[in-house]
């Protein structure tokens, strides 16, 4: 394995053009490659430093020679100050890897076509950003399988959570001015062999039991033992190193100036120690989303979400409905939301796939509006049946004004139909009465039973095989 030997007077931290007295670069799974560069500056250059930074300006670290330049570090500045020191004046610069730039804003949005790929999926995430690009490891042509929602999460953290699914995480380039990245971990090859000088060796047991208890199957607790070497090598996250008489991978990488010379600082271990737990979005449990029903079947509804632009009716996921009572038995409550409805997405826990369909949501309109009183209480479908429910009423409406049965408190049961009312027992039919009986029609009243017919049409007639008065 060649090494590098890049002394301190060698590195030029740009566009500032100042030789840094002490510099770290740090690189880790699931982080923006970071960097923090001190130097000295002459007097009454102090200002030009500060005043120079803007918000994109970006940051270059690279070692020059005879031999040609070394690129270190290439991404955005985050954080500058300059400061005195008994009259020596210092600037710090902070920077990151131009990824930054996918942890910015939070968003919201929903992948409901569970035939999508992992790599679609990444590509409609980094579309919206200038030479955004990544280099696939994990996802190849795997299917999502299940509805995803982006909640209140960045696009970094976004995809993170989408590496999870894979036990793997993401790589931020620290060589380029646009957001790249590698989605898992790259195999970077066997890169020869490191000397036993200065190391460190070390295992975490608690982390092993979590991750092997709810997150990782497969894996031992000497999967989960980390060397830290020091070497002047450069090497990348991923690389294969021969330490030891152990093929380990490069885990996590720190440059830092020491004793004028760039040191590089490796943490090592087995390649399932580079597997990463499974991510949750703690922010989506408990949370509810609004949306518009497409389509229902069943107990079963599609819906497209207000935080989505669009979407496809035929590509929508099928969220079950949570009614008010079910059981797996003949008894229950149906009562399923009407197309164009307006209902919410609810997430009991922090998986997004078991969220459910809750309740309706009123839109208020102008004119038509049942609900004034809160004393009253309805249940109406769109085609006009109604049951209402007042302090001293009940109604039943077949249709408005035409058929409809009234049950008041005051004054007894009403019923009203604009056509027939039949009334039809298989057995007996018993009318009482403790004082009156009236029975009224407009034109004719007609009793039959067998061979007897009494008739009322302004002249009443008896018929009967025999007639008896008193």
């Amino acid at each position: 394995m060649s090494e590098i030997v890049i002394p301190a007077h060698n590195i030029k931290v740009l566009p500032y053009d100042i030789c840094p007295s002490e510099l770290t670069i740090l690189k880790r799974i699931n982080d923006h490659a970071r960097v923090r560069a001190v130097a000295v500056v002459p007097e009454g250059e102090e200002d030009k430093y500060i005043n120079m930074t803007k918000t994109q300006t970006s940051i270059e670290i690279k070692s020059e020679d005879d031999s040609g330049d070394t690129l270190l570090f290439k991404g955005i500045v985050t954080d500058i100050e300059v400061k005195a020191v008994r009259g020596v004046y210092y600037v710090i610069i902070d920077g990151v890897s131009s990824t930054f730039n996918l942890d910015l804003k939070s968003k919201r949005r929903s992948f409901q076509n569970k035939d999508m790929t992992y790599t679609s999926l990444i590509k409609e995430v980094i579309k919206d950003y200038s030479g955004a690009d990544y280099i696939d490891i994990a996802a190849k042509s795997n299917k999502i399988e299940k509805f995803i929602i982006q909640y209140d999460e960045t696009d970094w953290q976004f995809l993170k959570r989408m590496a999870s699914h894979f036990n793997t995480g993401l790589i931020a380039d620290a060589s380029s001015d646009k957001p790249k990245f590698w989605f898992g971990i790259a195999q970077g090859g066997q890169k020869g062999n490191i000397e036993q000088f200065n190391y460190s060796v070390s295992k975490r047991i608690a982390d092993f039991r979590v991750s092997s208890e709810n997150y990782i199957e497969g894996i031992e607790d000497k999967d989960f033992t980390y060397f830290k070497v020091e070497t002047d090598a450069i090497l990348d996250i991923g690389d294969s190193i021969s330490f030891m008489s152990k093929n380990l991978s490069v885990f996590q990488s720190t440059a830092k100036l020491k004793d004028g010379i760039l040191i590089h600082e490796y943490l090592l271990t087995q390649e399932k120690g580079m597997s990463q737990d499974i991510i949750f979005n703690e922010k989506v449990k408990g949370a509810s989303v609004e949306g518009k029903v497409l389509e229902i079947k069943e107990d079963n509804i599609k819906v497209h979400l207000e935080i989505d632009e669009k979407q496809n009716k035929e590509e929508a996921y099928w969220f079950p409905y949570s009614t008010y009572y079910t059981t797996e038995g003949q008894t229950g409550w149906y009562c399923m939301p009407e197309l164009d409805d307006h209902v919410k997405l609810y997430f009991p826990t922090n998986k997004e796939e078991e969220g459910v369909i809750t309740n309706s949501i009123r839109r208020r309109t102008q004119g038509g509006d049942f609900i004034t009183d809160p004393d009253v209480k309805y249940f109406r479908t769109k085609y006009g049946k109604e049951l209402m429910f007042s302090k001293d009423e009940i109604m039943i409406t077949g249709k408005d004004g035409e058929v409809l049965i009234r049950l008041i408190e005051g004054e007894g049961i009403e019923i009203y139909s604009s056509k027939d009312i039949k009334i039809k027992a298989d057995k007996g039919l018993f009318i009482e009465s403790g004082k009156n009986i009236s029975i009224s029609a407009g034109s004719n009243i007609n009793m039959e039973c067998k061979d007897s017919q009494i008739e009322m049409n302004g002249i009443t007639s008896i018929k009967g095989s025999k007639v008896k008065t008193n």
